[in-house]
């Protein structure tokens, strides 16, 4: 959005900030432009700029070198501003920005996300048709991000349904099959995954009111579970002669996070690597540790462009749910690689290791 506009609005550079559910800290989640900024990091509440924007605590006024107002703050001297801290006054001196407007978007009353302009070079500063020009942005990117997220949400019923859909038959022949119960062992874990399907559906309904919470988990236990609800779907899609294969797995591999996050990464990707094999190809799976993170490799027979990888890489290939999948994984703190060559192509998740604090 801000590129296709950044011309006509004179946009030099810009950021979006989302407000973490701790409301202790924000993640940097978008910049413009993209290789200027630092995707992911995450900034402490308390620094005075940030504190003023999410908390709204004022005073709120015109002053020396800067102008708080409700609904804005332009740092007018940002080398002189009692709210910026020595590190991002060095940052914007490097970068020749003369100002900074900042400005607080709004959700069921608090503020969730934050925008910040800067005035570039010979840009010295922004003036009140700016202003008032940016903060309508404001207002319409929120609107499409509340479209975006109930889309995100659409979207990922899908697959719990399917993966319902085909043990719940399963379970159905079972029965007819088997009247005496002989299998009793079979039918209750088939009956357990139906369980917890429909919990997630209930979960994902959930985050239209907001995320869940992070706990700490086991990346590899993540990903061989939903490798399994994916043969599932895989079997509803009639596509039997697809060889599914669980390579090796290192448990554990701690994280932290939320937990639908990272099972909406994984079953984004292994939806995707399903449909791009062909009749009578692989997909396998593998998870190890590499120095400080946890990585998940999804591999399918098949190759794709280079032209396709970057499309990838950006979120823009495979459908929606890519999109989806590149941006939890910043969220996150990670990375996503692909890698594609000899007949394979390989999408390669890395996310932070963590300690075991939970268990």
């Amino acid at each position: 959005m801000i590129p296709a506009l950044a011309g006509f609005m004179k946009i030099q550079r810009c950021t979006l900030f989302s407000v973490m559910e701790d409301r202790e800290h924000v993640i940097l989640e978008a910049g413009f432009p993209e290789a200027q900024h630092g995707i992911g990091q995450v900034f402490s509440v308390k620094e005075p700029y940030i504190h003023t924007l999410v908390h709204q605590t004022g005073p709120f006024g015109d002053f020396e070198n800067e102008k708080i107002h409700p609904s804005y703050i332009l740092i007018r001297n940002p080398q002189m501003s009692r709210l910026l801290p020595p590190p991002l006054k060095h940052y914007l001196a490097s970068q020749q920005i003369n100002c900074v407007l900042y400005l607080p978007l709004h959700v069921d009353g608090a503020v969730q996300y934050f925008l910040a302009f800067d005035a570039q070079a010979q840009h010295l500063s922004f003036a009140e048709e700016d202003i008032m020009l940016f903060s309508f942005l404001g207002k319409e990117l929120m609107k499409g991000l509340r479209l975006e997220k109930m889309d995100d949400i659409v979207h990922d019923f899908k697959n719990p349904a399917i993966a319902i859909a085909g043990f719940a038959k399963r379970v159905q022949r079972m029965l007819g099959e088997l009247p005496d119960l002989p299998n009793r062992e079979k039918i209750l874990q088939s009956m357990d995954i139906i369980q917890q399907e429909s919990s997630r559906i209930q979960e994902l309904a959930l985050t239209l009111h907001g995320e869940g919470k992070e706990t700490t988990l086991d990346m590899t236990d993540i990903l061989k579970k939903r490798f399994r609800i994916n043969e599932e779907a895989v079997r509803e899609m009639n596509r039997r002669n697809i060889l599914q294969v669980e390579q090796e797995l290192h448990f554990p591999l701690w994280i932290r996070c939320c937990p639908l996050h990272i099972e909406r990464v994984f079953d984004n990707l292994l939806n995707n690597a399903s449909h791009a094999t062909q009749e009578g190809g692989e997909l396998s799976i593998c998870s190890y540790p590499k120095e400080s993170s946890a990585v998940a490799e999804i591999t399918n027979t098949g190759e794709i462009s280079e032209e396709e990888k970057e499309r990838c890489l950006q979120g823009e290939g495979r459908g929606r749910g890519l999109h989806i999948t590149t941006r939890l994984i910043k969220h996150m703190g990670g990375k996503m690689e692909i890698d594609s060559r000899e007949g394979r192509t390989t999408f390669r998740v890395e996310l932070p290791l963590s300690r075991p604090e939970a268990y």
